[in-house]
């Protein structure tokens, strides 16, 4: 009962003085706010990049090749992985289930009187297909059979860029350094996350007219889908250890997981929130020095008020209730709008951006709990200051 009379008894004075309540409201509204929305983007950042790396896939690793020269030897030619390599690797590895091989390099299209600069011109073997499980808008992906033949299949980007090009329809040949390549197949737009671009705007050779046409013996990397229940730290020591023992030391393998980046991005956006969230605390500490500001005023002001309900009986004790009552309701009012304005900012920046919106509801009663906790800590001291003021110097005229 008394609880309730103190809180209609803070709204009241509250409300007498709009602009100075508004004004003490900002600070909270502005700490609340930024803090909220801080964390509902980091949250919604978060989630969107663990999408795209997990549409990359969990289960493929990237492995590329390192020289490792003896002492006292130069550093020589780039090392690259051979077809002979992956053979051994393949039937030595207790952890890989399928490869592909990645010879890349870039080339002009020529399509008729269209042409597209700079392809990416990727030699893949077939499981490349499966291993990325992409899907065609027509045709076939490389097979086995075509490895010796000059097939290309595309992207769906580059198919489209020679289309608008005016490329013939149907497009069934095009010719790369002088040479005839007959179109087998175009790709359906890709959605590998961050990988997608790489594959909507590349074009796919089989990897051994790939290695012909730059020169090589072998490819700068290759992607390997491990069995399910693979430990990915395990299988990269592990093909690094055969790569090693293949080549006397001569070759390491530098491996990538799309599982490991996930866990090194889930990392650094912990730490990316705690910083911005430390940032906005300090808005919100400057919101509650305004509301301790406003409250001093207060008591001031309604000194004659305090004096007439002490010398009526009233206990220091409810004096001290009433005026934290108030502080709490302002900086809990102030932590509401904020908290709304925050989430607010952030669907805004995650509509812009194209991403689905992560609220995170976890960090909505942090926030409240932490406005709440901040008209506490900043209203002690004024509530103390009224309960402690001498009945007769409160009753005093001025």
């Amino acid at each position: 009962m008394i609880l309730l009379v103190n809180i209609k008894e803070a709204v009241r004075s509250l409300l007498a003085s709009k602009q100075r309540t508004l004004l003490a409201l900002l600070g909270v509204i502005i700490g609340i706010g930024s803090v909220m929305a801080m964390l509902a983007i980091g949250e919604t950042i978060k989630a969107e990049s663990m999408r795209q790396y997990q549409a990359m896939g969990t289960d493929i690793l990237t492995i590329r090749p390192e020289a490792q020269p003896r002492p006292g030897e130069r550093w020589g030619a780039m090392a690259v992985i051979t077809p002979e390599d992956m053979t051994r690797l393949a039937r030595y590895s207790r952890s890989m289930r399928r490869y592909s091989l990645i010879a890349e390099t870039s080339a002009a299209l020529q399509a008729g009187r269209a042409k597209a600069e700079n392809v990416s011109l990727n030699g893949v073997q077939a499981a490349f297909q499966p291993i990325k499980r992409l899907k065609l808008a027509r045709g076939s992906f490389i097979s086995p059979l075509d490895q010796g033949r000059y097939h290309i299949v595309l992207g769906s980007q580059v198919a489209r860029d020679l289309d608008r090009a005016g490329a013939p329809r149907p497009l069934t040949e095009l010719a790369i350094k002088g040479r005839i390549y007959k179109v087998i197949g175009v790709l359906a737009p890709a959605d590998l996350g961050f990988d997608s671009d790489t594959v909507n705007r590349a074009a796919f050779t089989p990897v051994g007219m790939a290695l012909r046409l730059d020169g090589q013996t072998g490819a700068g990397s290759a992607v390997v889908q491990v069995k399910p229940g693979t430990d990915h730290a395990k299988a990269g020591e592990e093909l690094n250890r055969l790569m090693q023992g293949f080549t006397h030391g001569r070759v390491s393998l530098e491996v990538e997981s799309p599982k490991q980046l996930l866990q090194q991005m889930a990392a650094q956006m912990r730490l990316l929130t705690l910083l911005l969230a430390a940032v906005g605390s300090i808005s919100l500490v400057v919101g509650g020095v305004g509301i301790m500001n406003m409250m001093l005023v207060s008591v001031t002001e309604r000194r004659r008020e305090i004096g007439i309900r002490r010398a009526m009986g009233a206990q220091k004790g409810y004096i001290t209730l009433q005026f934290l009552v108030e502080s709490v309701i302002l900086s809990g009012a102030g932590g509401v709008i904020g908290i709304a304005a925050g989430l607010g900012g952030a669907w805004l920046a995650a509509d812009l951006q194209k991403w689905q919106f992560q609220a995170p509801l976890d960090a909505v009663g942090l926030c409240l709990g932490v406005a709440l906790g901040v008209g506490l800590f900043f209203g002690y001291y004024p509530a103390r200051k009224a309960a402690g003021m001498q009945i007769i110097d409160a009753l005093k005229m001025d």
